[in-house]
């Protein structure tokens, strides 16, 4: 076979497990943790909470639901 028709095979092999598609750390976290909670899709936050110098809470910020895609799970 000619060097062409390897890398057309090379390069099937490659896409068809998803090789050239390039995720950030936090996509990939994102995308086990809708995987885990069922098809909710969450804002992803540094923060959960400001708390005081006096170790009380100051601001609670609540999770924000990009989108839901829940399907029956059996």
């Amino acid at each position: 076979p000619s060097n062409k028709f390897e890398n057309g095979i090379s390069a099937l092999l490659n896409a068809s497990w998803g090789g050239n598609e390039v995720h950030t750390p936090l996509q990939l976290a994102q995308y086990a943790a809708t995987l885990a909670s069922k098809g909710d899709k969450y804002k992803p936050q540094i923060v959960s909470a400001i708390i005081g110098q006096d170790g009380k809470e100051t601001k609670k910020f609540k999770p924000i639901l990009e989108s839901s895609n829940r399907y029956p799970m059996n």
